[in-house]
């Protein structure tokens, strides 16, 4: 064993003599052979085990045992605010789980339709949108310039349609 695990069981269940015969024969082998778990039991046993040793043992009263047990029984028994509306709250919302799975997937399917559609959708918009502003773009170019104009505007350095449009 390590010397962690037998630090341990001494501070707590060697001290206490509370060990079964295996643990407690690994934990005495351990201390035969490693001082510093020794000196550790030895120092517990000074300071925790030894000043007790001689003590008398102090009985209780039977009546303050009966005076707690009662104490304890009334505090078990005590209705607590709220506590059975939690329960009730559970069993109105109680779904069994089978429902709950098939609710699940078909929420998750129509999630799953309604995006792809919205997606096919909107690619179509843009697609005809891109198609329709290409085709004004031209006409209006075509309708607007002539060759003869295009090449006048270039020799003046404007150059293209847009850029007469910003300049």
């Amino acid at each position: 064993m390590k010397c962690s695990e037998i630090r341990e069981l001494i501070l707590t269940d060697y001290a206490d003599d509370r060990l079964d015969g295996e643990r407690k024969t690994d934990t005495e082998r351990h201390l035969a052979g490693c001082r510093d778990c020794k000196e550790l039991f030895a120092a517990v046993k000074k300071t925790v085990i030894e000043p007790f040793m001689g003590a008398a043992r102090i009985g209780l009263p039977e009546s303050l045992w009966l005076r707690t047990k009662a104490a304890i029984i009334e505090e078990q028994n005590k209705p607590v605010f709220g506590a059975g509306l939690l329960s009730r709250v559970r069993q109105a919302l109680y779904i069994p789980r089978p429902v709950m799975a098939a609710i699940s997937a078909m929420v998750l399917i129509i999630a799953v339709v309604t995006m792809a559609q919205l997606k096919i959708v909107g690619k179509e918009r843009i697609v005809k949108a891109g198609v329709q502003e290409q085709a004004e773009y031209y006409n209006y170019s075509y309708l607007v310039e002539s060759p003869v104009d295009m090449a006048v505007n270039e020799e003046a350095g404007l150059g293209t349609v847009i850029e007469k449009y910003f300049l």
